[in-house]
């Protein structure tokens, strides 16, 4: 497939390129600061552009057979307030629905929109407190992802590690997570990439932890 990654710079979406790659996708990566990618391969075609501007994904979109995101903030950016996602999805959305490309997975965080309720209670208080800001925004970019008629789905993990890729997780639209709740970056990409080819979860959300 060809596949458009969004967020590729950063720990999760460096795996998904890996991933992608090793699989034999071709991968475009839409990027701002190319030389955080130190990964050649000529199946990888690196785009320098923002993910807000709609010209810039418009373009990346060309002949594109699936989008994968794994766009956020991090640090002092999340702590401080972003409307990262909120701003990419007004590029995103009217793009690939102006587009022939309408499969979309989007990774999230647990504890955000619907996946609150299966969120630990200690989750749901750093969500509506510390990261408040933040949630608030990945929340209003959701809410326009459910508003349109795109095939997307919202991949929910918990804390994210740097452990190996198992392929032993579980999965489920609603699915109870413990407070110590967790799951790789490497799986989390696998179970991504697995949606490529799997309707289970089209237009509706996948929680996922061990």
């Amino acid at each position: 497939m060809n596949l458009l990654v969004l967020g590729a710079t950063g720990f999760t979406g460096k795996e998904l390129l890996v991933q992608a790659l090793d699989q034999g996708h071709s991968v475009t990566a839409l990027v701002r600061s190319p030389e955080k990618l130190d990964i050649e391969n000529e199946r990888l075609d690196i785009r320098v552009g923002s993910v807000t501007d709609p010209a810039a994904v418009q373009q990346a979109l060309e002949d594109q057979d699936g989008v994968l995101s794994c766009l956020g903030a991090r640090g002092l950016r999340a702590l401080l307030g972003t409307d990262l996602i909120t701003k990419s999805m007004q590029a995103i959305v009217p793009a690939m629905e102006r587009s022939s490309v309408r499969r979309l997975i989007f990774m999230s965080a647990l504890g955000v929109g619907g996946s609150a309720r299966e969120a630990p209670a200690v989750l749901r208080v750093v969500m509506g407190t510390a990261l408040r800001r933040i949630a608030k925004d990945k929340a209003a970019g959701e809410d326009q992802l459910r508003r349109s008629n795109l095939d997307w789905t919202l991949v929910y993990p918990p804390s994210l590690t740097n452990g190996p890729r198992t392929v032993d997780y579980r999965v489920g639209e609603d699915l109870h997570v413990k407070a110590t709740g967790k799951i790789s970056r490497a799986d989390v990409a696998d179970f991504m990439l697995g949606q490529l080819n799997d309707t289970t979860y089209i237009r509706t959300q996948a929680i996922i932890s061990y």
